[in-house]
């Protein structure tokens, strides 16, 4: 009894501080909506990165276009969850002026490959060659940064969401 209580707080704790109620935003805006986050405006960072081929990558390269980072993991069922309107929304984007890097931060890459290519994820799928930066620390995942063209943070969502919703396709537009 004791044991299974324990499990019991402790997978509380845990899904806690994850929302994934796959709520849409609500406002057209994500500069208004981010305007009490005090990471907003911090510039997208230099991170070598590498694909599901081992190809070498840099995110700063991506300054220009607006771009979703989502860090996700194989394991983690509220990334699963949220892949698919990921994959929707990166298959409507104009690649040339939007993007989607969804991050994995599985410890072993293999299986965050064996996840994208069984799952058939069509968003580019990169693993961290380095540290990441501490713009990118985070208390779970699914977490999502947003920046726009100019390289600027304009919002940090915490938890799953449907990003194939107007407001996110109007953005990445």
């Amino acid at each position: 009894m004791k044991k299974i209580l324990w499990v019991s707080i402790l997978v509380g704790i845990i899904l806690t501080g994850c929302d994934n109620s796959m709520k849409p935003r609500t406002s057209n805006s994500f500069e208004e909506m981010n305007q009490k986050n005090k990471l907003a405006g911090s510039p997208l960072p230099s991170v070598k990165l590498v694909n599901i081929k081992n190809e070498p990558f840099d995110l700063a390269s991506l300054k220009g276009k607006k771009l979703l980072v989502n860090l996700w993991a194989s394991w983690c069922l509220p990334c699963i969850e949220e892949m698919p309107s990921l994959d929707e929304l990166y298959a409507k984007m104009d690649t040339s002026k939007s993007t989607i890097v969804l991050l994995s931060v599985d410890k072993d890459r293999k299986k965050g490959v064996e996840f994208a290519l069984k799952n058939g994820i069509q968003s580019p799928v990169y693993f961290a060659e380095q540290t990441l930066p501490s713009l990118f620390e985070v208390s779970g995942i699914p977490t999502t940064f947003i920046f726009n063209e100019k390289g600027e943070l304009v919002d940090r969502i915490e938890g799953a969401r449907n990003y194939n919703s107007a407001a996110y396709h109007e953005f990445f537009q």
